[in-house]
């Protein structure tokens, strides 16, 4: 099969998780994506355990891609980086607003040479504003989205959703913008296009109907009764009952007179209104059964509900595993196949191809694909603007 963005040029200076993970997209679809990394690497290969030159955040959201090492420190190695981008179809940056101008790579240095280049700004707060020159990483952006305030333990005390979830959507987001701005160019437009993403905009946008509903209903609304987690005998689950006539198949289920003689109970309007009383009566009840009897009587009577699984109970699931939503991949630096988790569309065998890259691996490589002869490529070798390194074997330390 035709990969759909076979042939487009992606030069990605980002680091950490939400610019990697848009160009880690764009490559599972067929990109030619250059990964610029500094001396030291990508910061994510040290995010968590480090394995061989990479940890387990690298490996997933940098697949695909070439590395190459630059020090944009000196004047010749901005200008290798300054040539692979001229020559790009995309450019990717994630360093704090004003640090690409210092550099001569911005957009407008990028754009005198490359008139059609796409280039994506990936900050915190934007690049605009009193807190543009902030650095902001995942947490920040739940803060101060709102996102945070969601979540509450049972003290009432807000609780941090434990993954990097708004670096991911704004790697979402910032895949969308290249999209787009790729079908735009496709269409017949010529000039570049400039991309401001950043994990603010990307997390409010993720709460937009959040937000509106706050202003409109006053917040705390909820969209109907039972919904939510619930404890049972041996561990938790979830319920979702949202029509009259599920809220009457689940009483019998349940076996509840309470729920199912209760007049105020019966329209969704009443069932909200009344929500504390629902979920009082709810979570007593569940926890008199295991989780796999309810499971069995929900769905016998068709109501919405899950197990609440741990990572282990998904990895074992002969339904996931057998769906083909998760697939075994290699890793070069790591002992065994690695669980990745497959994005909607992506071809499976054209991942199972793919791997993260060791830190400058293909620096020579790229160097020659961008017109440098032997002769510049040694010198820069030689004076440090660029490094090249070895692959490192499975299991190898970096």
């Amino acid at each position: 099969m035709s990969l759909a963005l076979s042939g487009l040029n992606i030069v990605d200076f980002s680091m950490g998780v939400a610019g990697p993970y848009a160009t880690a997209l764009c490559a599972q679809h067929g990109a030619n994506v250059t990964k610029i990394e500094p001396r030291h690497g990508d910061w994510a290969r040290s995010l968590g355990r480090r394995h061989g030159d990479a940890s387990t955040y690298f490996a997933i959201y940098n697949r695909g891609k070439k590395s190459i090492v630059i020090d944009l420190k000196t004047e010749e190695g901005r200008k290798i980086a300054l040539s692979a981008a001229a020559n790009a179809d995309v450019v990717v940056e994630s360093f704090r607003p004003g640090v690409m101008a210092k550099l001569g790579l911005d957009y407008a240095s990028v754009r005198a040479l490359n008139p059609k280049a796409i280039y994506v700004s990936i900050s915190g707060f934007g690049q605009n504003g009193r807190r543009s020159r902030l650095p902001g990483v995942d947490s920040v952006a739940q803060g101060y989205s709102g996102f945070i305030s969601l979540s509450k333990d049972a003290n009432g005390r807000p609780v941090k959703v434990d993954m990097v979830i708004m670096d991911i959507v704004t790697g979402l987001y910032a895949y969308q913008s290249i999209l787009t701005s790729v079908i735009h160019r496709y269409s017949g437009n010529t000039s570049g296009h400039y991309i401001d993403c950043s994990l603010l905009q990307s997390a409010l946008a993720l709460q937009a109907c959040k937000l509106a509903e706050h202003e409109l209903d006053g917040g705390g609304q909820s969209l109907y009764a039972p919904l939510g987690v619930y404890e049972t005998a041996d561990g938790y689950m979830t319920l979702s009952v949202n029509e009259d006539d599920a809220f009457e198949r689940f009483s019998k289920a349940v076996n509840l007179p309470e729920l199912q003689d209760e007049p105020l109970y019966a329209t969704k309007d009443g069932r909200r209104e009344y929500k504390d009383e629902i979920n009082a009566s709810c979570a007593r009840m569940l926890k008199e059964k295991t989780t796999r009897e309810w499971i069995d009587i929900f769905v016998a009577h068709e109501i919405l509900h899950a197990p609440v699984w741990d990572y282990d109970d998904v990895l074992k699931d002969e339904d996931i595993m057998h769906s083909g939503y998760i697939a075994r991949v290699q890793q070069g630096g790591m002992d065994h196949p690695i669980p990745y988790s497959l994005p909607p569309g992506v071809d499976p065998g054209h991942l199972q191809a793919m791997d993260a890259p060791h830190l400058g691996e293909h620096t020579k490589e790229l160097l020659l694909g961008w017109g440098f002869s032997p002769e510049q490529i040694d010198k820069a070798l030689s004076d440090g603007s660029a490094v090249q390194r070895p692959r490192a074997e499975p299991g190898a330390a970096s």
